[in-house]
């Protein structure tokens, strides 16, 4: 969506100064810069394009900073994921390092990671202390950096309800307090977030919800 800040003096919302992409699929900030995936730009989309601010400054736009992530033709970055100090971006096919060099010139570089494997929504990637959780078109994953580990084996009979179409809105969340992965998503011909997986990723154990109502998001609070 489009770009906005918060000036901090009111409730409200403002356009993001600087001329940055009219548009992005994700954002997060890395090494005190704004970084910035699928982006839009003079009414372009760039669906593999990696575009990130000036050091410490997130309305300064220059025009170089940015890359095309390459062998992901036709591919379109989803999301991001962060273990410890490092920053992966999680496309549709394949995952990707975006690593800090320190070089005011070039203060990054990248390298795939994996190369078969990708997210169906950034929203449902999900990150702990010791890698990321995401959701590909089989099912669910553990990305700690390496190849991805397929985990999704004991729900495999329910995930086959997933209502396919709609995988890219799914979306998750963490809840630490019991060790837990949360994904909400749709099944058969639904178009809302009926079903709940959950995985203790300390026990290794599934659950699954049907709650009865639907849900738009999820969060915590404590």
């Amino acid at each position: 969506d489009q770009l906005l800040k918060w000036t901090g003096s009111t409730a409200n919302l403002a356009a993001l100064g600087g001329a940055p992409p009219s548009r992005a699929g994700a954002l997060t900030a890395y090494k005190n810069f704004i970084v910035l995936i699928d982006t839009t730009e003079m009414e372009i989309r760039y669906p593999s394009r990696v575009r990130w601010s000036g050091l410490n400054n997130s309305e300064d736009w220059p025009a170089a900073n940015f890359t095309p992530l390459y062998l992901s033709g036709g591919q379109i970055a989803k999301g991001f994921g962060k273990i410890r100090d490092q920053l992966y971006i999680f496309l549709d096919k394949s995952i990707h390092q975006m690593a800090y060099t320190g070089n005011n010139t070039s203060p990054f570089v990248f390298s795939v990671l994996a190369p078969n494997v990708g997210a169906v929504s950034g929203q449902a990637v999900v990150t702990i202390d010791t890698g990321c959780f995401f959701l590909g078109p089989k099912g669910p994953y553990l990305f700690q950096g390496s190849d991805p580990v397929y985990i999704g084996a004991p729900i495999e009979g329910t995930w086959k309800t997933v209502n396919q179409s709609r995988l890219q809105y799914a979306i998750g969340c963490h809840n630490p307090l019991y060790n837990e992965v949360w994904w909400l998503f749709s099944t058969g011909a639904g178009t809302t977030y009926d079903t709940t997986l959950v995985y203790n990723y300390v026990n290794e154990t599934w659950s699954i919800f049907q709650f009865g109502i639907t849900p738009t998001c999820c969060g915590q609070f404590f």
